[in-house]
């Protein structure tokens, strides 16, 4: 089998390297740059923490496997996924064995987006009125950018390492069942969205609920509009338009590939939801929360896990079903 590199097939390509760097240099100020800080009572003390800090005071607390979670998603993939990128650039390899390398990293990609939920989920979803203050810092727009454009650089390279190969014929999409499955997840979600996921009480002075769509309208009233967009895309948007695509395939006349058009939006979609990663994220945030306030649980929460459950196992044939 023929083995050559890309940098090799496409000397003149200076695109995917710069982002390459540009995403690198993004991430080492996510990194190291401050991510969110607190103070609290009109400022008087408080913490501000970096991706590292706030590993660090996950393990000091008494979470260890939490810490090793956030380690592994906000550290160690992204930091794989660059290195491979690289090698995938500008190493020697046959056209098989880079294919799998770039389809693996894109099973890592939208994982990395962990520290940015939960900074946005205690901004946004969960508040502390007049007692405490959060506030962002660049270091999660550094982050989150670099990882972002480490999602696109994927499927960039992707399209280049296939280049010049035959086109396959679109795959019919997978279905689990004759239910439509599609109908209690989009349910469960907008239940999730809307109801309270979580009741929190500080003290004596302030209690109050907290729903996914009250939290993004809270990020975009307080400032925060990219982080407010951010959400609203990847978590609320994306996996409803998502699940309303495939009930639509699931009705229409012929199989799914006769509706390429379709077929190929709902693929599309389906890299970009990250409603899973979300609801880790709102489990971090709750566990975060139990040594600062008394924290109960509400439905809302109940439904958007099990509504994210239920997207999760509909993505999980779409994404068997064809390479993009």
């Amino acid at each position: 089998r023929r083995t050559e590199s890309l940098l090799a097939r496409f000397p003149r390509r200076v695109d995917a390297p710069v982002a390459w760097l540009v995403a690198a240099a993004l991430l080492g100020l996510g990194l190291t740059r401050p991510i969110v800080s607190f103070s609290r009572l009109g400022g008087v003390s408080g913490k501000t923490f970096t991706v590292f800090t706030g590993m660090r005071n996950l393990f000091d607390s008494g979470h260890p496997y939490l810490a090793a979670l956030i380690f592994t998603f906000s550290l160690v993939f992204p930091l794989v996924k660059l290195v491979a990128l690289a090698a995938a650039w500008g190493l020697p390899m046959d056209r098989q064995g880079r294919e799998v390398l770039l389809d693996r990293l894109k099973l890592l990609g939208k994982w990395s987006m962990l520290d940015v939920f939960v900074v946005a989920g205690l901004l946004g979803v969960v508040r502390f009125g007049w007692l405490t203050d959060a506030t962002p810092h660049d270091g999660i727009y550094y982050y989150g950018a670099s990882i972002l454009l480490a999602m696109v650089l994927i499927y960039v390279v992707a399209r280049m390492a296939r280049l010049g190969r035959k086109a396959e014929p679109a795959r019919a999409l997978p279905l689990l069942t004759r239910f439509p499955l599609e109908v209690p997840a989009l349910l469960l979600l907008a239940a999730g969205y809307e109801l309270p996921l979580m009741h929190v009480e500080k003290w004596v002075f302030w209690k109050q609920d907290f729903s996914i769509l009250a939290g993004t309208a809270n990020l975009w009233r307080d400032g925060h509009p990219v982080l407010a967009v951010f959400l609203g895309l990847f978590v609320i948007l994306a996996p409803t338009a998502r699940l309303i695509g495939t009930l639509v395939l699931r009705f229409l006349p012929g199989p799914a590939p006769r509706h390429p058009g379709l077929l190929g939006l709902v693929r599309i979609l389906n890299r970009w939801t990250m409603v899973e990663v979300f609801a880790l994220g709102m489990l971090v945030v709750a566990v975060k929360l139990g040594g600062m306030a008394k924290l109960t649980l509400q439905p809302g929460l109940y439904c958007f896990l099990g509504g994210t459950a239920l997207t999760a196992l509909l993505a999980w044939p779409l994404g068997r079903a064809g390479r993009d």
